[in-house]
């Protein structure tokens, strides 16, 4: 038997477990880490907390749509949509902070001194997008369906 590593274990999540109890376990893992980056991200929406809570989600949909098996239909559609709809909202803002950091770079680079007027815009928009982000996060985390899927699998 392969050594176990501490980093990858799940609590209540047994070895011989049953597909249901299983899913029920591993969605309730994946949710809690992203109601914790919703916190850090509200707290504090740097690039590092925007990509932490994306990732964070990111996996919990991927957890979510191979487990579709074991939970309800309609709140599933809901919520995967829902989820969707976050991260395409999540990947704008990423979008932008990767775009103002290479912009940035390409002026310093090339010694380009009117890219301030360039720069103010993309982080105006960048502040417009976090903004956007933080009202679709807590439209999600307050969501019926949301809490109604979690409460129905009892997650959470």
């Amino acid at each position: 038997m392969a050594k176990t590593n501490k980093r990858f274990l799940i609590k209540g999540l047994k070895r011989k477990g049953d597909l249901e109890s299983s899913s029920k376990i591993l969605l309730d893992d994946k949710m809690k880490n992203v109601f914790l980056m919703v916190d850090k991200f509200l707290e504090n929406d740097s690039e590092k907390n925007l990509h932490q809570l994306r990732i964070a989600l990111r996996r919990f949909r991927y957890m979510l749509e191979s487990l579709y098996l074991c939970v309800d239909d309609a709140l599933f559609t809901s919520v995967l949509k829902k989820t969707k709809d976050l991260l395409d909202h999540l990947g704008a803002g990423r979008d932008q902070d990767v775009l103002a950091a290479r912009f940035e770079a390409i002026a310093s680079e090339h010694k380009i001194k009117d890219s301030k007027t360039i720069l103010a815009l993309l982080n105006n928009q960048r502040d417009d997008i976090r903004q956007t982000i933080k009202r679709e996060l807590i439209k999600y985390i307050c969501d019926n369906n949301v809490n109604k899927f979690f409460r129905k699998n009892k997650l959470g």
